[in-house]
């Protein structure tokens, strides 16, 4: 389960079996002050990880470990995504928290245990995530998609070769948009 909130707004992020399918989605509920509203469908069905199903290599296989975040009026969510052939981390954008969600990053990862953390101050928006277990990797969001900010921050060591796998990752960011990374190995 992953929540964050904006001045009026809250979402919830969680995971649920399709019992038709027994496919795991991402799905999403936002608080508007008066009731828990899914957007475009993200509660019900495929919900937000539907977006992604035509992108994968081979078959949906199941979602996991979404993150939230909101980044002025627009919600992000980010979520480890399986097919039989890969991993990805994919991140997907409501813009204004409506519409059906945009895919603004599909990455495909070495580690099936990715655990994407999105963090976001009042003009930054981050994406922290594991690659190999021990390899911490950062992207930014440049307006139109998730990048490295300086190369080789989602790439080779990336932001740090932590020597051991990590069982648990944590970041936060501030007020000028620098994130801290906590982690447990």
């Amino acid at each position: 389960i992953s929540i964050a909130q904006r001045t009026g707004r809250i979402a919830i992020a969680w995971t649920q079996i399709d019992t038709g399918t027994g496919i795991r989605h991402v799905r999403l509920r936002e608080y508007d002050g008066t009731s828990w509203n899914e957007i475009s469908g993200s509660a019900t069905g495929t919900g937000v990880s539907g977006a992604i199903a035509n992108a994968l290599a081979g078959v949906e296989s199941h979602n996991a470990q979404p993150s939230l975040a909101y980044l002025g009026n627009d919600l992000f969510v980010a979520w480890n995504a399986y097919s039989d052939q890969s991993s990805h981390v994919a991140v997907a954008r409501y813009i204004a928290s409506t519409g059906a969600p945009q895919i603004v990053s599909l990455t495909e990862t070495t580690n099936r245990f990715s655990q994407p953390k999105l963090v976001a101050s009042a003009s930054v928006l981050q994406m922290i995530f594991l690659d190999s277990r021990d390899h911490i990797y950062a992207k930014r969001w440049n307006g139109t998609s998730m990048m490295e900010e300086i190369p080789g921050d989602a790439s080779g060591i990336g932001i740090s070769l932590t020597g051991r796998s990590v069982d648990s990752l944590a970041a936060s960011i501030d007020a000028s948009g620098r994130a801290s990374i906590g982690w447990v190995d």
